[in-house]
């Protein structure tokens, strides 16, 4: 790789600031040297070939997030994390900090891994930064009385939070729910009896109801006729280019199909999009039972992956963040069999149980981006014994 020079730096911030409008498909030397105000074999001499860009975007990324990690080991010796109160308030400052001082590392970061997803294996640093966020919060909780448990359950979580706090941070309902989430979460999902948020859990999520895009699992179609395949082509351009590439022209090359009968179909690009989700949830059907069949896994690691790329992408456009407000209304509603049984006593409240989803989603990324095979079974076992602790 070619010496670094001080221009380096320059660079790198010019990248960041290119995936953070566009997306990591947006990103090229040659974008680059623009932003940066450099020739293109001055971008080549100074950072290498784009893979050598990339690398250096989640050095530094890795870097930030160490330090940041090191600062929150520090505060939280002045704190009682026992307490429920404070750790609820811990999270919801955790999640800020990677939004709102440096939004263009975190968006750049959460691109980094969505794509590292999509690939046989991830990079080592990738790999390293992954394992080092649960390492971080299992630390952090360590003599917690949940443990080292509760900091990989709360890990989790916060991977799968985080697209939505880039997305939807500014949006105070969203803020509300997250409250009600997180205050369950660290509170262990426990029996006794919760007022405030929780107990508003269903009004928290009506309040989102008149700005976001209604996607239900909808019923099982015939999946040769016309319309399911161009929705499970929609599907496939989201999980594999990003929402970006979904245009009623690239969706009919990729159905085979003339663009009048797209158009026919999904008159809107919005269409578009609502059709790949629908085609996505009916994918993943099966993906939460005890012992899914191939197909299930498949369609639940598209599923996640997929609607993961869509939340991105509405914190750069904030047309699609009516879609976002959805996902994150209805988060984990598709788990419902893998977490009613949770803990085996009574049967958790709406706030606890889309804490349990989301933990369970956020460690199926972890595992999909490191190549390792989902197994939503370990974690509901975890969350369920946290349940039990006294």
């Amino acid at each position: 790789m070619p010496p670094r020079s001080a221009a380096a730096p320059d660079i790198a911030a010019a990248a960041r600031a290119l995936v953070a409008e566009e997306g990591l498909r947006g990103l090229s030397l040659r974008k680059v040297a623009g932003r940066a105000g450099l020739s293109l074999g001055g971008v080549s001499y100074q950072i290498g070939d784009k893979a050598d860009l990339v690398r250096r975007l989640v050095r530094d990324a890795a870097a930030l997030r160490a330090q940041r990690h090191e600062a929150w080991l520090t505060r939280a010796a002045r704190m009682d994390l026992a307490e429920p109160a404070v750790l609820a308030a811990v999270i919801a400052g955790y999640l800020d900090e990677q939004v709102q001082p440096d939004r263009e590392h975190a968006l750049t970061l959460e691109e980094l891994i969505l794509e590292a997803g999509r690939e046989a294996a991830p990079s080592a640093e990738i790999a390293a930064l992954v394992r080092g966020e649960t390492a971080f919060w299992r630390a952090l909780l360590a003599e917690s009385p949940g443990g080292s448990a509760h900091g990989e359950a709360v890990a989790h979580y916060c991977r799968d939070e985080l697209p939505f706090a880039l997305a939807l941070g500014a949006d105070a309902d969203y803020r509300l729910l997250r409250a009600a989430v997180s205050a369950r979460l660290a509170d262990r999902l426990r029996d006794a009896g919760h007022g405030g948020f929780a107990h508003g859990f269903d009004e928290l999520v009506a309040a989102m109801d008149a700005r976001a895009v209604d996607i239900r699992r909808p019923p099982a179609v015939d999946p040769d006729s016309p319309r399911a395949r161009i929705a499970a082509a929609v599907a496939g351009l989201i999980e594999t280019e990003g929402v970006a590439a979904v245009t009623h022209r690239a969706v009919a090359a990729a159905a085979g199909a003339p663009n009048s009968t797209v158009a026919h179909h999904f008159r809107t690009r919005d269409d578009l999009l609502r059709g790949g989700i629908e085609a996505l949830y009916r994918g993943s059907i099966g993906s939460t039972a005890e012992a899914p069949d191939e197909r299930a896994q498949r369609g639940g690691r598209s599923l996640m992956r997929a609607t993961r790329a869509l939340v991105l992408a509405a914190a750069r456009d904030a047309s699609l963040r009516p879609f976002a407000l959805d996902l994150r209304r209805r988060r984990g509603e598709h788990m419902g069999p893998l977490v009613a049984p949770i803990g085996g006593g009574a049967p958790l409240d709406r706030a606890a149980a889309q804490a349990a989803a989301m933990t369970i989603s956020g460690a199926g990324f972890a595992r999909s981006t490191l190549g390792e095979a989902p197994r939503a079974g370990d974690i509901a076992e975890l969350l369920a014994a946290l349940r039990k602790a006294s």
